[in-house]
């Protein structure tokens, strides 16, 4: 079972679990996303993506890489987590 604290490998990056229950275990990205996109008029445009959430059972079996603690995920969440957590326009 997942803790909270956990750097756990998925999808080939590292996440953190912020917030585990029973049901479900909440895990943010480490690190921005550089994305590429081409316009219709051919301009390629490069930015970092928003550090999003995502939910999965707590019971998952994704690769352990370490556990750094809850006073890590409160860090986390206090310098990175909360610009991620702010509602979409």
């Amino acid at each position: 079972m997942l803790r909270r604290g956990d750097i756990i490998q998925l999808a080939g990056r590292e996440c953190i679990v912020t917030m585990v229950n029973e049901s479900r275990a909440r895990a943010f990205p480490t690190e921005l996303r550089q994305v590429e996109v081409t316009t219709s008029a051919g301009r390629h445009i490069t930015f970092a993506a928003k550090l999003r959430p995502f939910d999965i059972s707590p019971n998952s079996e994704v690769p352990v890489l370490r556990h750094a603690g809850e006073t890590t995920a409160e860090a986390f969440m206090k310098r990175k987590g909360k610009e991620a957590y702010e509602p979409r326009t």
